[in-house]
């Protein structure tokens, strides 16, 4: 009896108990990602539009080329080709940072409310507006957090890409398994560096209770990628529909099963 008790009170079986709040949770995870799509597109199309714009200086960029190479010789056309090129170039990266920049904001609001709503209906909590902002800036600083220890490395290995991939691989792995934890612990505690401090104690101190729950997570998504094989037989639409609901259903169920687990470790 106490194993069937142990059993039944584990995080792994009180995952699958789904309720309102997992359909909502699987609603929110589709909207978000629809809506990076379409920003996506949105900054590609800008994207494309700024290129069309430089492409009547093409005939200017070839004779900088050929003179470059050493078939032409500098000629007062080839100064202004020079002036021209140079300035449609500055603007066009002026153009383009300033997009870049304005798309990452919206990207890193968006996540923030939106993956905001997910962890509080998760937690059965309200999503303010200071939690908001407190989670907008994690996500933040978490990535780019990561992002400068991968540039540290690459700089500091003086760019030798064989080291730097096996690197890279291990750093990809790492961050996946601290930003599983970062989101429960966070809006337990409701700091931002407070849980960045905690996710790399608790993953490195309590790595041993973490680890099983990530290897059975791993387990599930090879048992997905089965049925995946399983039913590439059927039309590929509706291959790509199964597909789709299928993983998505199992990154929702991550973040109940990763909670569960959390709060065991915190109680």
């Amino acid at each position: 009896m106490k194993i069937k008790n142990l059993i039944k009170k584990s995080a792994f079986v009180r995952s699958f108990k789904l309720d309102k709040r997992f359909f909502f949770v699987l609603l929110l995870d589709l909207f978000f990602i629809l809506l990076l799509f379409s920003l996506v597109a949105l900054y590609t199309f800008i994207l494309r539009g700024n290129l069309d714009e430089m492409r009547p200086l093409d005939d200017s960029a070839k004779r900088i080329k050929d003179m470059m190479e050493g078939n032409l010789e500098l000629t007062p056309q080839l100064e202004g080709d020079m002036d021209l090129v140079m300035s449609a170039l500055k603007v066009f990266v002026s153009k383009m940072a300033l997009v870049s920049i304005l798309f990452l904001i919206m990207i890193i609001m968006a996540a923030g409310f939106i993956r905001g709503l997910v962890w509080c209906r998760i937690l059965k909590e309200k999503l303010t507006k200071k939690i908001f902002f407190k989670f907008s800036i994690l996500l933040f600083v978490w990535n780019l957090l990561w992002s400068l220890m991968l540039l540290i490395i690459v700089f500091g290995l003086r760019f030798r890409v064989d080291i730097i991939q096996k690197i890279a691989i291990a750093e990809f792995f790492l961050y996946i398994y601290f930003s599983l934890i970062i989101c429960p612990i966070f809006f337990r505690t409701k700091n931002v560096f407070g849980a960045i401090k905690e996710s790399f104690y608790l993953g490195a101190s309590k790595f041993y209770l973490i680890i099983p729950s990530v290897l059975i997570m791993w387990l599930i998504l090879m048992l997905l990628s089965f049925i995946r094989v399983m039913l590439s037989s059927l039309p590929s639409t509706l291959f790509l529909i199964i597909a789709f609901v299928l993983y998505l259903t199992y990154l929702v169920w991550i973040k109940f099963y990763i909670n569960l687990v959390i709060e065991k470790i915190y109680t």
